[in-house]
């Protein structure tokens, strides 16, 4: 496999969102990842993206939203990592969103509004899920791990 690195960037415009996600998938694919596998990393980019367009700026503001995705060999024998980081140097998520431990917790949400579900769902699909605000903005890290057939010539 080979372990490739992809940076994209955006403004925070809403109508942009699907492009992020169909790279993020096709890089899945690139990469031979079963279909129901591909779909589920889009998801949770897709969702991961939108959070940032539709909370971190004001509608009038051009914020930028970052996202790199690259695959790497894992610590286990065949494993590699799909590994996703989203940023955006908007407003930090609410306390309600942010995880604790550096994990999401469901239950602590609570009742969902309108909407409301992105990062229960990035966190049920995902093996790792980390945020964090810090004066560089909003960071969310998201990882999965998958089991690959020998790749010839790893080892």
């Amino acid at each position: 496999m080979s372990h490739v690195e992809i940076t994209l960037e955006i403004k925070n415009r809403i109508e942009d969102v699907a492009l992020v996600g169909t790279c993020i998938r096709n890089l899945a694919r690139y990469h031979q990842l079963p279909e129901e596998c591909c779909f589920e990393i889009e998801l949770c980019v897709v969702e991961a993206v939108t959070n940032c367009v539709r909370h971190a700026y004001d509608a009038d503001h051009d914020g930028l939203v970052r996202v790199r995705a690259r695959f790497r060999r894992g610590p286990r024998p065949r494993e590699h990592v799909l590994e996703v980081r989203v940023h955006d140097r908007g407003r930090a998520i609410p306390g309600c969103w942010a995880p604790r431990s550096g994990r999401f917790r469901f239950e602590e949400q609570g009742e969902f509004e309108e909407g409301g579900r992105g990062m229960f769902l990035i966190d049920s699909l995902m093996d790792d899920v980390c945020f964090h605000s810090d004066e560089e903005g909003n960071h969310l890290s998201m990882c999965k791990r998958l089991q690959m057939a020998a790749i010839e010539g790893e080892t």
